[in-house]
């Protein structure tokens, strides 16, 4: 069974899918034990070669050209469509940890902001950065990733209180079934 670690701060590395398998594999377990944070697009076919390289590595996996060739290849569609063309790229095997998205490249804050979120659902962080902006646009791109950092913990605290309320909710109800049935053994021994 492969295993997400969560998202903490260290070296990457980014092989650009310039690898092989073989290579990837190579690389990849030299730098097991060094404790990456992830290495990004280290296979030059994810589809095919992912869930190998991390199944056989451990070492997390983040994506970057991948998710804009989902985006172009999904077309967008709002939320929902942008969720279900990162969908496939999200599979547990595949030991992704982190989706790092361009606003300028995939089309903007919105479309950025619905990637996070589809990652989030999935348990996987997202890293905004640049590609040629100004101080201007990178500056924007930081106001992004704040924002997104912001949803991320109200996300994790409304999740947080749903999963307390629903075992609440089930510890009541086990007590309510525990003392009715408590009631109708006292009745039946009259």
């Amino acid at each position: 069974m492969c295993a997400l670690q969560p998202l903490r701060k260290g070296l990457r590395a980014d092989a650009n899918r310039r690898w092989s398998l073989n290579d990837a594999l190579s690389f990849g377990l030299q730098v097991a034990n060094l404790d990456l944070q992830y290495v990004e697009e280290p296979v030059a076919d994810p589809m095919a070669d992912l869930a190998a390289f991390h199944c056989t590595t451990g070492v997390p996996v983040a994506l970057d050209e991948s998710v804009d060739e989902a985006l172009t290849r999904g077309g967008l569609g709002g939320a929902a469509g942008v969720a279900a063309a990162l969908a496939e790229l999200l599979e547990p095997t595949f030991g992704v940890v982190a989706l790092v998205l361009k606003p300028s490249v995939l089309g903007g804050f919105e479309v950025c902001a619905a990637a996070a979120a589809a990652a989030r659902a999935h348990g996987v962080d997202t890293v905004i950065t640049t590609a040629f902006e100004s101080g201007v646009g990178t500056a924007a791109c930081a106001h992004l990733a704040a924002a997104l950092d912001a949803a991320a913990e109200v996300a994790a605290a409304e999740a947080n209180a749903t999963a307390a309320a629903a075992a609440a909710a089930a510890s009541a109800a086990a007590a309510a079934a525990t003392g009715t049935h408590m009631s109708s053994s006292a009745s039946s021994s009259r």
